[in-house]
């Protein structure tokens, strides 16, 4: 589910769960990190109410700090394509 939920941010910076249900029906990246498994938006709300502690933002913004710092990565630069 949170692979799910974090890939939400990063593709659109947000969405909403119905998106997110509906995503995991009709867009293959979410068919693949699901294994073809569409959750229902209860479930993703669910998950984020009771799993949850922290918002997503939070979450996503500490995992991009991690991966800046073990592996040195600048994000500052853009990449094109």
């Amino acid at each position: 589910m949170l692979k799910i939920i974090l890939f939400g941010v990063m593709d659109t910076g947000y969405a909403s769960l119905r998106e997110l249900e509906d995503r995991c029906k009709v867009n293959i990246r979410y068919m693949y990190l699901r294994d073809h498994e569409a959750p229902s938006y209860r479930a993703f709300s669910y998950f984020i109410n009771e799993e949850i502690k922290e918002s997503v933002q939070d979450i996503f913004k500490a995992i991009m700090s991690y991966i800046q710092a073990v592996e040195g990565i600048d994000f500052s630069a853009s990449i094109d394509g």
